[in-house]
Formats: structure tokens, C-alpha cells, sequence
């Protein structure tokens, strides 16, 4: 069971890393609102993982693959203020995949 699940998974890092590694095309700047912040804290075996979340307001146009919520890392969080905006560098991707 755990191998019909994770031969597909790890198809998909691959294809995503790759995407990533041979991406040469220049990249979309996006300065999109942010509407709020928030940190989703989970518990783990080893205790306890903070989640910082940051709200993004429609921007028109909205380039599809821009999503309405990201995770982002904590320091990129404590940088960002509700109402402020975030910049966003979107790339094509090698195969065409954002």
C-alpha cells in the first residue's frame, strides 16, 4: 500500500524540482495585497511547528497560479503587514508548468 502511494508522490517532487532547476525564463513580478496574516500551530512528535499564513486580496489581472493563501517562512512573515503588499516572482516553469 505505502508503495502504490509513494511512487506517485515522488514522481511529482520530481517533476516539481525539476521544473524549478531548469526554469530560465525571466519572472513575473506581482506586488499583491495582502487582506491578513495568521499562524496555524500543529503538533508534532517532537512538539510543537508554527505555520505562518499569509491572506492575499484578489489582484485583477490574477495570474492563475498565484494562490489566495501562501505559507510562508517566519522571517518573510515578520516582514509583511496586513494591508501592505507582498512580492511575488512567478516564473513559466521549464515545461510550461508555473
Amino acid at each position: 500500500m505505502a508503495l502504490a502511494i509513494g511512487v506517485p508522490l515522488s514522481a511529482i517532487v520530481a517533476t516539481s524540482d525539476a521544473n524549478i532547476a531548469l526554469d530560465r525564463s525571466a519572472p513575473e513580478v506581482s506586488q499583491v495585497p495582502v487582506e491578513s496574516k495568521r499562524i496555524r500551530v500543529s503538533r508534532t512528535r517532537s512538539g510543537t511547528r508554527n505555520h505562518h499564513h499569509v491572506v492575499l486580496k484578489p489582484i485583477s489581472p490574477n495570474p492563475a497560479s498565484i494562490p489566495p493563501e501562501l505559507e510562508v517562512s517566519g522571517a518573510t512573515y515578520g516582514g509583511i503587514r496586513e494591508g501592505g503588499r507582498l512580492e511575488i516572482l512567478l516564473r513559466r516553469g521549464a515545461p510550461d508548468i508555473p
